[in-house]
């Protein structure tokens, strides 16, 4: 029987989304159009487009994805606009003419054009502060404040180097199951904030400690943007978040006290299950060859 800390790395493990992997390859196919039609329509303006979010920060789960295209114009460069306003629209119209295009609060989110399916790709556009050294503004669509400041490389940085993906990404997972609205930032930051000093502790033993702080303490757990101290998180770690959050820890803490880990997260996923169901396969046919006096084809044949 499988511990606690092997059935959680095996959730990881089938929730994991290699380099390789159909969904990341098609969300890669998928930026190359996005980055063409930007490029089309600014060939002269001097831009940085890239990856940002969870992809880059190495705690994509196949779950609940999506992809992050930043699309910073250089400081000075007014092709697409003189205001983060005007930028943010401009690119949004750009891109309408190839997706149906979902206004979000800082990105844009990209679907179909014809069956408005998700293509898992949010374009967030934005400006560098002083040339493309890192630090950036983002137009904030239909916010009092409309601008934002943040710096994306210090984001990936601090979630990357944090040395705790593997509980974000569970913790990721365990959202997205219990519908909370929580937005993956905040879960990144609120993840590393009351772990910090547990990066030595076992996987399972870093979930239920982290369901306990959210249970007894979650009133008095502030967070704070590792880019602009300034950036006032308030709002989407507010209280009836905190009373959601602090309810479905309660419901995890249950599952963990009765050692029903299952009821968390799922059945988890024998990644060689498939291996072995083949072996038996082979063995079967090897046999039955072997009864009837003839060679049996390599396997690899009998499978086409």
């Amino acid at each position: 029987m499988a511990t606690a800390n092997e059935y959680l790395k095996k959730i990881l493990a089938s929730n994991n989304l290699k380099n390789d992997a159909e969904e990341i390859n098609k969300v890669r196919d998928e930026k190359s159009n996005v980055e063409k039609a930007i490029k089309d329509a600014y060939p002269e303006a001097k831009k940085t487009i890239r990856y940002g979010g969870s992809y880059a920060k190495n705690t994509m789960v196949k779950e609940n994805y999506d992809l992050d295209i930043l699309c910073y114009f250089h400081e000075g460069e007014n092709s697409a606009g003189t205001s983060l306003e005007e930028i943010y629209n401009n690119i949004k119209d750009c891109l309408a003419d190839t997706y149906f295009v979902q206004p979000k609060k800082s990105a844009l989110r990209l679907k179909n054009k014809d069956n408005k399916n998700d293509f898992h790709i949010d374009v967030v556009p934005g400006r560098f502060v002083e040339k493309d050294n890192g630090d950036a503004y983002l137009y904030q669509n239909g916010v009092e404040q409309n601008r934002l400041k943040t710096n994306p490389d210090k984001h990936i940085s601090y979630i990357k180097d944090s040395g705790l993906t593997d509980v974000i990404k569970l913790l990721k997972i365990w959202k997205n199951k219990n519908g909370l609205e929580l937005k993956t930032f905040v879960l990144e930051l609120l993840t590393i904030e009351v772990l910090k000093e547990r990066k030595d502790k076992s996987l399972s033993d870093n979930l239920k400690f982290f369901w306990e702080e959210m249970r007894d303490n979650v009133d008095s757990i502030s967070i704070e943007d590792p880019a602009n101290q300034n950036n006032d998180l308030s709002e989407m770690f507010n209280k009836s978040t905190k009373e959601a959050i602090k309810e479905i820890a309660e419901l995890a803490l249950d599952s963990v006290d009765s050692d029903n880990w299952e009821n968390i997260f799922g059945p988890a996923e024998d990644k060689d299950s498939n291996k072995t169901e083949n072996d038996d396969k082979k063995r079967k046919i090897e046999t039955f060859a072997s009864s009837v006096g003839v060679a049996a084809k390599p396997y690899v044949e009998l499978q086409r």
